[in-house]
């Protein structure tokens, strides 16, 4: 699958208020997505957003996720298990996906077929 310019923005303005790097033959330049002059930036070759690993999440972090997935802490492990599911409503999963991106996490994309934006080149991340 080819990353064009438009599948680009898709993805990394979902990433908005995130900080970004791209090079160019002056040298490494930074902004944060949203900000003007973003779109000129996203079709330069070395544009890279900086994120952070979903496998790096803090324990804060966990914890608004299973806030906001209504998910019950005092459920058996094998209640869990049998249920199969985190979220108690599948309209959870969407806004836990959202909260996770707006702190920076590198989550799976539907456009480039289930990946993170690290593995097809769009993310490094920093601890």
């Amino acid at each position: 699958m080819e990353l064009t310019n438009e599948i680009k923005q898709k993805l990394i303005y979902q990433y908005f208020g995130q900080k970004y790097f791209y090079k160019n033959e002056f040298g490494t330049y930074g902004g944060i997505v949203g900000e003007y002059h973003t779109n000129e930036h996203i079709g330069n070759k070395f544009f890279v957003l900086r994120l952070k690993s979903l496998s790096e999440i803090t324990n804060e972090d966990a914890i608004e996720v299973a806030k906001i997935s209504h998910f019950d802490y005092r459920i058996e492990q094998k209640e869990f298990e049998l249920s199969g599911a985190l979220f108690s409503d599948w309209n959870d999963i969407p806004m836990a996906y959202q909260y996770l991106q707006s702190k920076g996490y590198d989550m799976p994309q539907y456009l480039i077929g289930g990946k993170t934006l690290k593995e097809v080149g769009l993310a490094v991340y920093y601890k």
